[in-house]
């Protein structure tokens, strides 16, 4: 994926993604049978191959139940080199639970595919209508996770200004997107 110097210059966080690449593990016996399992490899690669391709069409990758999602989530923003996401997810539970993940990287680290010198996301958890404030620390942050009723909160103009800064959308538990609120 082409790099943002200006993130690269401005953003530790981001840099550390560039200059020490997530890693696709494969579990086998020389490392405990610890890794990416299969449809998370699967997922990444394909996720990985469609932005090299078309970066500028969105793509739906679906994976089965239980396989992993929430870490192929998190290491395709730091392998794709995404400099600011936004993460939509159904409810206020996932927002909080995808935040705090997102900010120990736990299962990634566990199995060596980022080390010590990579760095978590600063994340910015979207709880109501946005405001200049937040905006600032959007700013700041490298991934945003929302719900859909939070993003529908916000003042036009900030809402714009908020849309300007991100620069990947990943959409959880894509299947809401045919509801009304997803689709504003």
């Amino acid at each position: 994926m082409p790099l943002n110097k200006a993130m690269y210059d401005a953003n530790e966080i981001y840099r550390s993604w560039v200059d020490n690449p997530l890693r696709i593990i494969e579990p086998s016996e020389i490392n405990n049978n610890s890794g990416f399992r299969k449809p998370q490899r699967a997922a990444l690669f394909s996720a990985l191959g469609h932005l090299t391709s078309s970066a500028e069409r969105p793509a739906t990758v679906v994976m089965p139940t239980g396989t992993g999602k929430t870490d192929t989530i998190f290491s395709l923003i730091i392998a794709g080199t995404f400099p600011r996401t936004l993460i939509i997810v159904p409810s206020d539970a996932l927002r909080s639970q995808t935040s705090e993940k997102l900010t120990a990287l736990t299962n990634i680290r566990r199995f060596n595919s980022i080390g010590p010198e990579t760095l978590s996301p600063r994340v910015f958890a979207m709880t109501s209508a946005l405001s200049d404030q937040d905006i600032r620390s959007i700013a700041d942050s490298n991934v945003v996770v929302a719900t859909p009723n939070a993003l529908t909160m916000s003042d036009r103009g900030v809402f714009d200004r908020f849309v300007g800064l991100i620069s990947h959308l990943i959409v959880d538990e894509a299947h809401h997107v045919a509801a009304q609120t997803w689709r504003e």
